[in-house]
């Protein structure tokens, strides 16, 4: 289980045009310019103008074209922590060859202004859609999205069962948002630390020793679908029911985890 506070700040996404590139890495040759940057197997590698290949540390200092005279800089390299199995990355970008470098990410609750690499993008209605390979986009962990992401629920990839990961990635942004309604309004709370357990054993429920708080709701795709406290504290339940005309206090149910098999369109579960 993975405990982290509540709040949230801004998505920053941003998108470059890739070619395929050989399996081969070499040392940094300061006479060559990024031709193109890609995706390969959750790495990110530079394919320079004289053919060479830069990853891990040896992308740091890369400058690769974006199009309209805008330009992404890798500043540095973090190696994998949480549940990301790859690499983060520092970057900066700028607009015009004149304008001065800016870092692409606010920093994190953990202070670290990374960027996951990842392949396909968030559209605009909170949809993830896969491109293809070795094109990629860049999402800060600061992010709502990346911070599901790094929950375990990356919305590309399959549960241990075999089953989409993208229904546990929405209601994890739903949960993080404390969304209860599931119309998009987030109602979180920064002083508050939640955790959250799932019904796919990525997140398995650990018991109460060491847990944050009670039992808070159940999360889907669609929102909450059983609430029994709101997270801000102060914030009466029945205010926050009356403001989700949908949900309702199913008497018999605490929202636990062993609540889960009553609600099947439950995925996630929090408490706060």
């Amino acid at each position: 289980m993975i405990t982290f506070p509540d709040g949230l700040t801004g998505t920053v996404v941003a998108a470059a045009a890739l070619l395929n590139a050989p399996a081969i890495v070499q040392a940094p040759t300061e006479a060559a310019e990024v031709a193109a940057l890609a995706l390969v197997d959750r790495t990110l590698i530079a394919v320079m103008e004289d053919g060479s290949i830069r990853a891990e540390e040896a992308l740091i200092g890369a400058e690769a074209p974006l199009g309209g005279g805008r330009t992404l800089r890798i500043d540095g390299v973090v190696q994998a922590y949480d549940r990301l199995p790859r690499p983060l990355y520092d970057v900066s970008v700028r607009a015009s060859p004149e304008a001065p470098w800016r870092t692409l990410c606010p920093p994190d609750r953990s202070g670290r202004t990374t960027a996951i690499p990842i392949p396909g993008r968030w559209g605009a209605d909170g949809g993830f859609e896969l491109v293809a390979a070795p094109g990629f986009s860049l999402s800060c962990t600061a992010s709502v999205e990346a911070r599901c992401v790094r929950l375990g629920y990356a919305p590309w990839q399959l549960a241990p069962d075999g089953s989409s990961l993208e229904p546990y990635h929405q209601a994890c942004v739903h949960m993080v948002q404390a969304d209860y309604c599931g119309d998009g309004e987030a109602r979180p709370a920064r002083e508050v630390a939640i955790e959250v357990f799932d019904r796919a054993g990525i997140n398995p429920v650990d018991g109460e020793a060491g847990a944050v708080g009670a039992p808070e709701a159940l999360w889907g795709p669609e929102g909450a679908v059983c609430v029994a406290r709101a997270r801000h504290p102060g914030v009466p339940l029945e205010e926050q029911l009356r403001a989700c005309p949908g949900l309702a206090r199913p008497p018999a149910a605490d929202c636990s985890a062993a609540d889960l098999d009553d609600f099947p369109a439950a995925l996630l579960g929090s408490r706060s």
